[in-house]
């Protein structure tokens, strides 16, 4: 797992050597660090042993930190999840231990639902977590709804609808994180977000869509890509499906053998959108497909400085008013 734990980890283990046996006392399942709550969620009756349902306690250790906001932490362990955790109040942090904290979540359903998509939720943060799925399920291991200032960093997902579904989401960033054993739809699906970005993630085998750019009622718009490693997928980055993405940057990523399905093409396919600038990108094919689409129903898109190779097409500029030029295709 990339990174190392951050600032709020290091606070928990100082926090245990200034108070050593009272944060693992069954007695004290909360405690106060300055003006933030701490929990440890086994305080809170998780095992934490891939056998025991451990949903009731972190959903205890949920409900009691976001009454004032503050961390709940998970130690090294695999955590079972047969229900849905459901977070509904903002500033809460969910924190792991890397590659060490694993949390097995539900198969027909969300995992951890995170707003109601009435109330506006703020503050959240996921990190150092790595979320499991044994098959592709039916919904989504994490699922954010109607959510600002939001931060998913240093995860890993597999299995699922879509790993991350994102509906409304907005000013957030996905970074550091890896995506892997396929997903039955996209790897991260927006709908009606803005001011995104995904960023240093890595992305590999999945059976559809690994970024869905564009789905639901409303417009996409701000949407970064940068730094991303995507392999064997059946289209990289997709924005379809809706009614358009509206300002956005992919750059800096690396593709590799994404395959096509004989509908949608590999690569990145823009559809419906404009003012998307996709530059200094590294994409290559496996003699099929298209590398960089653009259709007749987008506009004003930038594609400069990409190197391009061994697709069917490499390139395919049917859209408006774009500007197609210093790109490398052989």
């Amino acid at each position: 797992m990339p990174g190392v734990l951050n600032a709020e980890l290091e606070g928990i283990t100082a926090a245990r050597v200034r108070l050593g046996s009272q944060l693992s006392s069954p007695a004290r399942n909360e405690l106060r660090i300055g003006d933030a709550a701490l929990a440890n969620v086994r305080d809170f009756g998780a095992v934490g042993d891939g056998v025991a349902d451990d949903t009731a306690a972190i959903q205890l250790a949920v409900d009691t930190v976001t009454q004032f906001g503050g961390v709940v932490y998970f130690p090294a362990g695999r955590y079972r999840c047969l229900g849905t955790v459901t977070v509904l109040r903002g500033n809460l942090t969910l924190l792991g231990d890397g590659m060490h904290t694993q949390i097995m979540t539900r198969e027909d359903g969300v995992g951890f639902d995170v707003g109601d998509g009435v109330t506006l939720l703020q503050l959240f943060t996921m990190q150092n977590l790595v979320l499991t799925r044994t098959n592709v399920g039916t919904s989504s291991p994490l699922r954010m709804r109607l959510v600002a200032q939001w931060r998913i960093v240093d995860c890993g997902f597999s299995g699922g609808d879509n790993c991350i579904a994102l509906e409304a989401a907005s000013i957030g960033e996905i970074r550091g994180c890896i995506f892997g054993d396929r997903a039955a739809n996209a790897f991260v699906l927006f709908g009606n977000c803005a001011v995104v970005t995904v960023a240093d993630c890595y992305f590999e085998n999945n059976g559809a869509t690994v970024v869905h750019l564009q789905f639901g009622a409303a417009l996409n718009v701000d949407i970064v890509v940068i730094g991303c490693r995507f392999t064997n997928g059946v289209t990289a980055i997709a924005a379809s499906g809706g009614p358009g993405l509206r300002g956005a940057t992919i750059t800096g990523c690396v593709f590799r053998g994404n395959l096509t399905n004989g509908i949608r093409i590999d690569g990145i396919a823009l559809q419906q959108s404009e003012r998307v600038a996709i530059t200094g990108n590294s994409l290559v094919g496996q003699g099929a497909g298209t590398g960089i689409l653009i259709t007749a129903l987008a506009d004003h898109c930038t594609v400069l400085g990409n190197i391009v190779r061994s697709f069917g097409t490499n390139i395919s500029d049917l859209g408006t008013a774009d500007v197609v030029a210093d790109n490398i295709s052989y």
